[in-house]
């Protein structure tokens, strides 16, 4: 991110932040929001890592266009996916004191309707915001050297009401302290017989809900309240009586209970007892749910066309490997001989987008635009993840079958301590003191390491029709980092790197190697094993290792194999005594390009440690993750991989230099 101004348009997803609710006005069906203040919010980008991000509240960097124009909604929790998610619309807003305020009015729908109860009496107070950044500056770095950004023009998206807002990695929060709001009541003027309300001494502080009037406890649920209301308190106009019943009505309630309430009760506590019923015929109305069922995840129609658009992208990449089968198969026949722009324009009018009279370059922008309805980045990186691993699993590794695999939680240093065998026994004379015996130990220290390239998929790529750029290119990633853990595997056989005793992992003193090299033959496999048969332990006892590997390059292939193949002698001195005794891995990294080729000979890593390899712990493999571009029109993908290995020891492998 560049260190003076940035301008991001369209392609900025939308941010969000959190806030709270004012009052409600049970008349109008509206309510005042503080929707958002200039408090920084700590934030995450891809480049530059965690920074803080606060929001200008003057009046040229607010865009309020929406609002002016009709188009600003009241969310639920800022769900889009459907007309029973808006709840209401934002009227209008200002600026007061750096606070953007938002009255609100609710809808008609029954959704609506139970927010607005929840609201009225205050069990839901939690208001986030929807925006998109048009322009951000940078303009100080804090204490601890993180830079703060503000967004001197952002524009206003939508509003939401939520009960916990979004994660606060995304930039939501919901502690009440950080976005303080100031309600202000509006009060009717008592009747004459009534003491006046005496006003809030601290004009700036949250006003609590005035409590209700005491209302006479009704004998039984249902049932009319019997005792009537002091004959001094105020009572409904004929017009609040009418809107009073019609609210009974819309939220399910008795009319005719609600009518005696309008008659008896203040309009305060009727407004109370009226919500209560509410309440009490939501719960008993909510479908029960049975001891140890819980809560099913199901897969809603826009998944199934994600799958299968995705599945038909596949099929034209691989049909071998892609089939058409199934209810997945069935859907993605439907998407089947379109081209990338023509499942674009079909996706977003499913997803309600008007698209005709776009350009093709129009059309591209948008499919590829995170923040808009378009599928088109979850399918792209859908496929893209797919090959990618199909390129990486497709492979070839021989490495797997004779070392072992680890798994570190991070990045720091990994000790592997190579205890040795316990303490030869001690005659213990009658009355004698048993001895102390000691283990001895040694360490082999090691570390993973990340490794990783990028790559784009643009609108040109979909303009083109050009299904290489995200199918070919992720395979061929795939297989290179395919490549690089075998590299990486590999290297301790050909670097012949140094141990923890400062001793090349081959070498003479390590009993290992052979002194000169030889072709693979009878005599010199039984040479290797027997080398290995008198290894000792760190105490300096026989250890028994028995090879069960016989690692050779491309080179000694043949010979390898007549080695370890069974025959039928025709006489003890035709006895192949090598047949099955080990198992063959081939490996062109083995090979040189002049010289000697050596060849090799591993133990069982279940007998004895021999070369280790280790993931980071939750991402064995290459891992692939992907974002908006910044840099480019489309999106950045980036293959990722943290491995590492190292020889643990000696004793379980043998090196014989080999011959040209």
């Amino acid at each position: 991110m560049p260190q003076d101004m940035i301008r991001r348009q369209a392609d900025l997803a939308v941010q969000r932040r959190a806030s709270e609710v004012g009052t409600y006005n049970a008349d109008t069906r509206t309510v005042e929001l503080t929707a958002a203040t200039g408090v920084r919010v700590r934030r995450y980008d891809w480049d530059i890592g965690y920074y803080w991000e606060e929001l200008a509240m003057t009046p040229d960097a607010v865009d309020l266009s929406r609002v002016e124009a009709g188009q600003c909604p009241l969310l639920d929790s800022h769900s889009r996916w459907s007309i029973e998610d808006q709840l209401g619309i934002v009227e209008s807003a200002r600026l007061e004191s750096s606070q953007l305020i938002t009255p609100v009015r609710f809808s008609e729908g029954e959704k609506a309707k139970t927010a607005e109860a929840n609201v009225a009496n205050r069990t839901l107070t939690g208001v986030s915001i929807g925006y998109r950044i048009l322009e951000l500056s940078l303009i100080e770095k804090d204490a601890q050297g993180v830079p703060v950004y503000r967004a001197t023009k952002w524009a206003l998206m939508e509003v939401s009401l939520t009960p916990v807002p979004a994660d606060p990695a995304a930039g939501v929060r919901s502690e009440t302290g950080l976005h303080p709001c100031v309600i202000v009541e509006t009060r009717k003027m008592p009747p004459e017989n009534e003491p006046a309300v005496q006003p809030a001494a601290d004009q700036n502080r949250v006003a609590p809900a005035p409590a209700p009037a005491p209302a006479p406890v009704p004998a039984a649920r249902g049932e009319d309240t019997q005792t009537a209301p002091d004959a001094s308190a105020a009572r409904m106009s004929g017009v609040q009586a009418i809107d009073f019943v019609e609210d009974a009505r819309a939220l399910g309630v008795d009319v005719a209970q609600a009518r005696g309430w309008a008659e008896k009760l203040t309009p305060d506590a009727a407004r109370g007892e009226l919500l209560r019923a509410a309440a009490d015929k939501q719960r008993d109305e909510a479908p029960r749910i049975a001891a140890g069922d819980g809560a099913r995840i199901t897969h809603d129609a826009r998944d199934k066309a994600r799958d299968a658009c995705s599945l038909a992208l596949l099929n034209r990449f691989e049909p071998g490997r892609y089939k058409l089968d199934g209810a997945v198969g069935e859907g993605a026949r439907e998407w089947r001989g379109m081209s990338l722009l023509e499942m674009a324009r079909s996706n977003l009018e499913a997803n309600g987008e008007k698209v005709r009279g776009l350009s093709r370059r129009e059309l591209a922008d948008m499919a590829l635009r995170t923040h808009s309805t378009s599928d088109f980045p979850y399918i792209l990186a859908n496929v893209a993840n797919k090959t990618l691993r199909q390129g990486y699993e497709s492979s070839p590794q021989t490495f797997k079958a004779w070392q072992r695999r680890a798994t570190a939680a991070d990045f720091k240093q990994i000790q592997r301590t190579q205890l040795g065998g316990a303490p030869g026994f001690l005659l213990v004379p009658e009355g004698g003191e048993f001895k102390m015996g000691t283990i001895g130990e040694g360490k082999e220290v090691y570390a993973l390491a990340t490794y990783g390239r990028k790559f784009s998929i643009t609108r040109q790529t979909l303009i083109n029709d050009d299904l290489d750029a995200f199918s070919r290119i992720p395979v061929m990633m795939g297989r290179a980092a395919a490549d690089l853990e075998s590299d990486t595997a590999y290297a301790p056989l050909i670097a012949n790197p140094n141990m923890g005793d400062s001793v090349a992992l081959f070498h003479a003193s390590h009993g290992n190697l052979a002194g000169s090299g030889a072709a693979i033959s009878e005599t010199t496999i039984s040479a290797r094993e027997a080398a290995m048969g008198i290894q000792t332990g760190l105490e300096g006892r026989y250890i028994n290792v028995t090879p069960k590997f016989l690692i050779v390059a491309p080179k000694d292939k043949v010979a390898a194999q007549k080695m370890l193949t069974a025959v039928m002698p025709t006489a003890t001195s035709g006895v192949n005594v090598y047949a099955n005794s080990m198992d063959l891995v081939v490996e062109a990294r083995l090979s040189r390009s002049s010289g000697a080729v050596p060849w090799f000979m591993a133990a069982d890593p279940a007998q004895v440690d021999t070369i280790e390899y280790a993931y980071l712990e939750g991402e064995e493999g290459v891992y692939l993750e992907e974002r908006a571009g910044f840099d480019i029109d489309g999106m950045e993908f980036k293959a990722r991989l943290d491995i590492a290995s190292k020889a643990i020891d000696w004793r379980g492998l043998q090196m014989d230099p080999g011959t040209a």
